[in-house]
């Protein structure tokens, strides 16, 4: 078999505050577990018979990552170099840094230390794998196309795709794999740190290709059946709002043109979220709560609670050992919110935008103990209202 693994966005260096101090290490727990991620993938090639592995992009969270964050990266192609795999990494938008017509990015130093087989993307290319021809698509906005229209910078793309797939020969499976944003999907993180400038591909691009996988948006999520056009999604979650989610690489066999979705070994994360009626008492609610879950082996937690302004003084030692007793990894984030008290002045008027102007000037004036100088105020401001109506 000639099995291709396809791997979504790496984002080494992202979520240092979900990550735990480790003593005697120079990485914080979050590096940890991108370094574990990218040691499972050079087992998932050795166990998978494995002979090319494709990123989608966005390798590091900064274009401007610490050096030994770049030599994670490169350790891990060497490795895979080493065992004869073929590896392409497509550029992602946070893999460089543009400065008008000049870009600069980490991906660049590692393609010119010309690793054998390893080929970084930084423009629209095909390659061959026995019966299989795989279209790679960088990232691109509507900047870097020199475009003043989104919708120009689309037919760009399009003429891209389209010059690429009318150049494989006939009988190849057709693969797309590429770092853009399809119109319809669904992103929850900071994806799209440009709005104004982001293309979303419309599905129907890619009607000549057999599969097409993107990286860049972190949620898995298929956009079409037939043809087959989805995000891979990220390698790894990037924060508590994609806790929810499955995280999948694509194993793809060249030579029969078939996948099947492999599930990563992601740390969990998980957000227990407390509420505290007035009068209870906040610690025998959180440890209820905590009771029913049946265990936190291995998880990064984010607890919080919401009460009312009244409810007796947390005790956090107790609900923290209590949170480590389930077998917690680190608890991140500790958070109490208490809701505002209610204002008890029987007299204090809300004032809303549907309120009448001159009512709302009699209230205010109210505010004014000396009689002389609030008939003066109310004069003067009815005059200026009736002024501004005509």
């Amino acid at each position: 078999m000639d099995n291709i693994l396809i791997v979504g966005d790496v984002h080494i260096g992202k979520g240092s505050s979900l990550g735990k101090y480790v003593p005697g290490s120079l990485y914080n727990g979050r590096v940890l577990d991108q370094i574990n991620l990218l040691n499972w993938i050079l087992l998932t090639v050795e166990e998978q018979e494995v002979n090319c592995v494709i990123f989608t992009g966005d390798i590091f969270e900064d274009w401007k990552s610490d050096y030994y964050l770049i030599e994670i990266f490169v350790d891990c192609l060497k490795k895979l170099s080493a065992s004869g795999v073929e590896v392409h990494v497509v550029v992602g938008n946070h893999d460089f840094k543009r400065v008008g017509n000049n870009y600069s990015s980490p991906l660049y130093f590692i393609d010119s230390l010309d690793v054998e087989n390893v080929f970084v993307h930084q423009t629209v290319s095909t390659f061959y794998i026995k019966n299989s021809a795989f279209t790679i698509l960088p990232f691109f906005d509507r900047k870097s196309l020199n475009c003043s229209k989104n919708s120009d910078a689309l037919n760009i793309i399009k003429s891209y795709i389209d010059f690429e797939s009318e150049s494989i020969p006939t009988g190849f499976k057709k693969v797309l794999i590429g770092h853009l944003a399809l119109e319809g999907a669904f992103y929850v993180g900071d994806e799209i740190d440009d709005s104004l400038n982001e293309l979303f591909c419309p599905v129907e691009f890619f009607e000549n290709y057999d599969y097409t996988w993107m990286g860049h948006v972190h949620k898995p999520q298929v956009l079409s059946t037939i043809p087959h056009v989805a995000h891979v999604g990220s390698l790894d979650f990037s924060g508590f709002e994609e806790a929810n989610q499955n995280k999948i690489s694509i194993l793809f066999d060249s030579e029969s043109g078939k996948y099947k979705e492999i599930s990563n070994p992601c740390r969990p994360l998980k957000h227990i979220m407390v509420d505290v009626l007035e009068n209870e008492n906040p610690n025998e609610v959180a440890i209820k709560v905590l009771d029913a879950i049946p265990t936190l082996k291995n998880t990064i937690v984010r607890f919080e609670m919401n009460m009312e302004p009244s409810a007796l003084r947390v005790n956090r030692n107790e609900i923290e050992e209590k949170i480590y007793s389930l077998g917690a990894y680190y608890l991140c984030n500790f958070i109490e919110k208490r809701k505002p008290k209610q204002n008890q002045n029987p007299n204090q008027q809300t004032v809303t935008i549907s309120t009448d102007p001159i009512e709302a000037v009699k209230n205010w004036a109210k505010k004014i103990s000396s009689d002389e100088d609030r008939e003066l105020y109310l004069q003067y401001a009815k005059e200026t209202i009736e002024k501004l109506k005509k």
